[in-house]
């Protein structure tokens, strides 16, 4: 098949000699293609029909040198050098004005690298500001002691035992050197019939999440009763799993 070179000089490559290059499906590329149209640094292409081996007509796109190695790192990125030393073949047979194809591939390969990076960042950033906005949310005993799969009783002993909490006037109170890190908050109760209210502990979003990072080593400060009753609360509390059946097994 004829590699294509544009009257202003630029090398350009059919997407079907990129896929059968690369050994991917053509029609699945495209759909590749489609989505990377969507970003506005990927560019313009345009379409042509070639015809294949077996004499049919065929639509696919036609892409300049970088397009084609952006397009040939998302399809087969191990396989890259192959298309890399394709596109400086036909590159050869012109004067060179623009970067070469090499010095191209090192640059989109970094600038995905880098946009990977940045999705990561993004992603943290996101988590935290989901975390910051929901931190006025608070949780009960009960609510957060559902996460370990016991009751409210027994997670207000082990954070007791632990050292987390303190019991005084008939509340529970975080520990002076737990203070300050958001993770609870002090919310007054509904009053109750005999329109008496009390002050209730409630754990943030950030508490929660803290709890279920510290959890084993709350529980490693318990003593052997107290871990026993956990233990015996949580298998308790488990789902049932039906074992499966013989011809079903893999072990």
């Amino acid at each position: 098949m004829k590699d294509l070179l544009q009257s202003s000089g630029e090398v350009s490559i059919t997407l079907k000699e990129i896929t059968d290059l690369l050994e991917v499906r053509h029609d699945k590329s495209k759909l590749k293609v489609d989505q990377l149209l969507k970003e506005p640094s990927f560019g313009i292409v345009s379409k042509t029909d070639i015809i294949n081996l077996n004499g049919l007509k065929v639509e696919t796109y036609l892409l300049n040198k970088k397009q084609a190695i952006i397009v040939g790192a998302k399809l087969n990125n191990a396989l890259l050098i192959k298309l890399v030393n394709k596109l400086e073949e036909i590159e050869n047979n012109k004067k060179p004005s623009l970067p070469s194809v090499k010095e191209l591939a090192l640059m989109v390969i970094k600038s995905e690298e880098e946009k990977e990076l940045l999705q990561i960042e993004n992603k943290k950033k996101s988590t935290f500001i989901s975390n910051v906005i929901h931190s006025q949310n608070s949780y009960t005993a009960t609510q957060v002691a559902k996460d370990f799969n016991i009751s409210a009783k027994l997670f207000n002993k082990i954070l007791l035992e632990a050292g987390v909490i303190y019991y005084q006037n008939g509340s529970y109170a975080l520990t002076s050197r737990y203070q300050s890190f958001n993770l609870t908050t002090i919310k007054e109760t509904t009053p109750d019939s005999n329109d008496k209210t009390y002050l209730s502990l409630r754990w943030t979003v950030a508490g929660k999440n803290w709890l279920k990072n510290n959890w084993e080593k709350a529980l490693q400060r318990c003593t052997s009763d107290t871990f026993d009753e956990y233990n015996m609360q949580f298998l308790k509390n488990l789902p049932t799993i039906a074992m499966p059946k013989k011809s079903e097994r893999n072990f």
